[in-house]
């Protein structure tokens, strides 16, 4: 079987503060995984420093477009 991917998107962490706590959560579950790619997509204001929030761990970063709501 090939590799497993976990994507999460973002769209209702709009601000740096919560995006940064939710980073911080996932990157202590990381350990436990195993045959697991993992990535998170932000919305594109927070990718900048998302990228570098991720720097040194085995998370992906991806992107995503609009969403209509407004939180």
């Amino acid at each position: 079987m090939g590799v497993k991917y976990v994507l999460g998107n973002w769209n209702m962490k709009s601000t740096l503060a919560p995006a940064r706590e939710l980073l911080a959560a996932l990157t202590g579950q990381l350990p436990g995984l195993s045959d697991v790619e993992v990535g998170i997509a932000p919305p594109a204001v927070l990718l900048m420093p998302m990228c570098k929030a991720l720097h040194g761990t085995p998370i992906e970063l991806g992107a995503q477009n609009v969403y209509c709501e407004r939180s």
